[in-house]
């Protein structure tokens, strides 16, 4: 997957006495939450992880005192990697992106395919395709044509983090969507049957379909606005989620899902995992981090963070 974000420059070589020491980190602004986690060996043990909260939406109120507070704790950040070479993952909370999956007729040029998406996601976004940042995978099929997984959002986001995350002296190596670290992490554990990844975290949750081959075909995403019990706020998340599927289907695409998987902290997976059952008649499966990151407090990270910082062996 191509960034969002651009990286302007390299880190520095690790130098030879660090070398059991290269360095993971990750970065995730939400809507009243920074956090940030490093882990080293590779990814395998958790450093230090720290969360701060923000008065302020940043997406939606600019507020220069909350983006003071931003740069502030990414230097925080910066310091604890000091002079080490180190992959840094900026996490974009899911509902600021939009997915679209698209396949190639034969007769399409690869630059009206790539028009044709950029049109499809600037109109889910509401917005023109200029005021939109936008990374597409185009991979081949079968050999008979060509698919793409796209994500777009809107670009003054991307821009204001990229500004804060610049000015605080950190060059990210690969910025993408929350639920393609999580989709990574977990990949070699997911059914190649059709199947769904429903995820959950503190402020939102997020809707996953793949086909065959684990292709992503299909994704919804958006903040919990119920400030209710975890139950009320889940059993409205997974009546969107059927919603939006019945819809999705509605269209021509006939799919039967043979698994659905459930993805967040323990308490949350159990709550999911119990109102998914009963809502579609297929076997449902909790899916857990490394048990490395585990010990070291990796529960105390949004899941999205911890599976861009840990290194999942399963």
């Amino acid at each position: 997957m191509k960034n969002l974000i651009e990286r302007k420059d390299k880190p520095e070589k690790a130098d030879k006495k660090d070398s059991g020491k290269i360095y993971s980190a990750g970065i995730m602004i939400s809507r009243g939450e920074m956090c940030y986690a490093v882990a080293e060996n590779g990814g395998i043990t958790m450093k230090t992880s720290k969360s701060i909260k923000l008065e302020k939406n940043i997406y939606t109120d600019a507020n220069p005192d909350v983006q003071v507070k931003i740069k502030n704790g990414l230097k925080n950040l910066s310091d604890e990697i000091g002079g080490r070479y180190a992959v840094i993952n900026v996490v974009l909370p899911d509902p600021l992106v939009k997915f679209s999956f698209f396949e190639q007729k034969d007769n399409q040029s690869q630059s009206n395919y790539m028009e044709v998406l950029r049109l499809r996601l600037a109109e889910m976004l509401g917005i023109k395709s200029d005021l939109m940042a936008f990374s597409s995978t185009v991979e081949a099929k079968n050999n008979s044509g060509l698919y793409a997984v796209s994500f777009s959002a809107k670009k003054e986001q991307v821009n204001m983090l990229n500004k804060c995350i610049y000015e605080s002296g950190i060059a990210p190596t690969m910025a993408a969507p929350g639920i393609s670290f999580v989709f990574n992490a977990f990949y070699e554990k997911l059914s190649d049957k059709p199947g769904a990844l429903f995820a959950t975290e503190s402020d939102y949750w997020t809707f996953l379909l793949w086909l065959d081959r684990k292709t992503p075909v299909y994704m919804v995403s958006k903040w919990f606005e119920n400030q209710g019990s975890k139950e009320q706020r889940i059993n409205e998340a997974v009546s969107e989620s059927e919603r939006k599927l019945r819809a999705y289907m509605a269209g021509g695409n006939k799919i039967e899902i043979d698994i659905i998987y459930t993805a967040g902290v323990s308490d949350t997976m159990e709550i999911s995992a119990g109102i998914l059952k009963k809502r579609f008649t297929c076997e449902c499966e909790p899916l857990c981090l490394p048990e490395a990151g585990k010990k070291q407090g990796a529960d105390e990270m949004p899941l999205s963070l911890t599976a861009a910082v840990i290194k999942n062996e399963a």
